[in-house]
């Protein structure tokens, strides 16, 4: 099982309140930043889940070895699992390709970074996630086909990406709310690339209205940051529209018992449910952080 297979919006509710403000400082090479990412897969539900996250290789410092990094959407600090951060100074520097990110006070968190891979029989290592403060002020390009992140300065540096329309997102608390619509009501989903397993994770009454009558349901725990959650997963035929781009809704899932309070939260802050990344694998997500806008291109 991955570190981290989904990271629920009810937990990422209350995260809004209770959150640490402290953050990593970042600095990056002027020109911008290139990441080329593996995907990862993993077993869900008994079937196997190729797009589970998705991974970044770096080496640290002056070493060779490759490590990796998971690019998490969901998380809002960048962090380093503390069994690295140990063996190294306050300072990290990233080497991503040919390029070196420089990180002072590098966020620690205490987890297992060593996942097994069931089909290859090899392990790798995990050192961290990069959340949504390692992408601040930056206009980001996630190419799902060509599998690489683009971190630039100024969206009219993209070449051959950029649309005619763009659309207004939130930035709230270090998580990324993009517009839509669903069942013909206009609201809020978190973005969380960290949740590349599930098409839309909703509440219980929305499953019900988009899953299909003769579907059977799915039930199975994921880990979420070493908790357990029960999560319900069934067929769908309908329509989730990100942005303006309408896009065939497959899977819908939810996340059994919720409190009162995160439920009431979730209506107040008009957030439908959350979305991965398997609603975007066959396009180009576009963030422009600094104007909170989006596009998705297919």
């Amino acid at each position: 099982m991955l570190i981290r297979v989904i990271l629920s919006f009810f937990l990422l509710l209350s995260f809004l309140i209770t959150q640490a403000q402290k953050v990593a400082y970042v600095r990056f090479p002027p020109s911008g930043l290139k990441m080329p990412f593996i995907w990862q897969g993993d077993s869900l539900f008994n079937r196997w889940e190729p797009y589970a996250a998705q991974l970044i290789p770096v080496s640290i410092n002056e070493g060779s070895k490759v490590y990796y990094m998971q690019f998490d959407l969901g998380a809002s600090k960048t962090f380093f699992y503390k069994d690295v951060r140990d063996n190294y100074a306050k300072r990290i520097v990233l080497h991503i390709g040919k390029q070196r990110i420089r990180i002072n006070e590098p966020l620690v968190l205490t987890l297992d970074s060593t996942y097994k891979d069931p089909r290859k029989n090899n392990r790798i290592e995990i050192i961290g996630t990069i959340g949504t403060d390692f992408i601040k002020d930056k206009v980001v390009s996630i190419d799902f086909v060509r599998q690489v992140i683009h971190l630039i300065n100024n969206i009219n540096c993209l070449k051959g990406e950029k649309g005619t329309a763009m659309n207004k997102f939130s930035f709230l608390h270090g998580r990324i709310l993009l517009t839509g619509n669903l069942l013909s009501k206009d609201g809020f989903f978190f973005y969380d690339s960290g949740t590349s397993s599930f098409e839309l994770i909703t509440d219980k009454n929305t499953f019900e209205a988009l899953a299909l009558d003769s579907a059977t349901f799915k039930t199975g725990f994921v880990n979420s940051w070493g908790r357990s959650l029960k999560v319900n997963t069934t067929a769908s035929q309908s329509t989730i529209r990100i942005g303006t781009v309408n896009l065939p809704l497959k899977t819908v899932s939810y996340v059994e018992n919720p409190s009162f309070e995160q439920v009431q939260m979730m209506k107040n802050l008009g957030i439908i449910g959350l979305i991965g990344n398997r609603l975007f694998i066959k396009g180009t997500l576009l963030l422009d952080m600094k104007k909170q806008l989006f596009e998705f291109i297919q």
